[in-house]
């Protein structure tokens, strides 16, 4: 367990247990509209699918984190995804009540620092879609760069919306993430 900065809050390994609670999380359209792959709908059963092909592989650089409360109940995900192209993509999502109070900042954080230091892996991706503002944030402040400037579909909007590309070495990330995470 990895324990965040907010008092109680806490990033764990998923289990198949979490399916339910990222499901209902994944099922809110405030939510899916600003992820490129979650239709809206979400499919019922989805996210048992996703998380049980996800603990298949162990590779640290397709690893997935739980956020959870001081409650103990599962506020989102921060994870990787290991790509046929041979990159890690970071992507994370919370819960709507907690969205605005630093949680996510800090979680991509404690993820990338617990990545870096359990692969030799040089780089992380990830992008935002264009309008997702507060989700660039989150990345600039940890050391990604913008790298590309794209389109993406979303698949919630079912529309294709301007991306931005973004990347992390690891240097940038020592060099801008310092204190707790290093």
């Amino acid at each position: 367990m990895l324990n965040l900065q907010a008092e109680g809050w806490s990033l764990r390994p998923l289990e198949l247990k979490d399916a339910d609670a990222l499901q209902s999380i994944l099922e809110q359209y405030d939510v899916a509209k600003s992820l490129t792959p979650i239709p809206h709908p979400f499919p019922k059963g989805a996210a048992h699918n996703w998380l049980a092909e996800k603990l298949d592989d162990h590779r640290a650089e397709n690893t997935a984190f739980g956020i959870v409360n001081p409650q103990g109940d599962m506020c989102g995900n921060v994870g990787f995804d290991w790509s046929d192209q041979g990159k890690s993509i970071l992507g994370y999502y919370l819960d709507t009540p907690y969205w605005g109070k630093g949680l996510m900042s800090d979680a991509v954080a404690r993820g990338l620092a617990w990545l870096f230091a359990h692969s030799d892996i040089a780089e992380v991706h990830s992008g935002v879609l264009a309008f997702n503002q507060a989700s660039l944030s989150v990345q600039k402040r940890v050391g990604f760069v913008e790298v590309d400037h794209s389109t993406a579909y979303c698949a919630a909007q079912e529309c294709e919306f301007p991306y931005i590309g973004t990347k992390l070495t690891r240097d940038n990330f020592n060099k801008n993430v310092g204190g707790p995470y290093a």
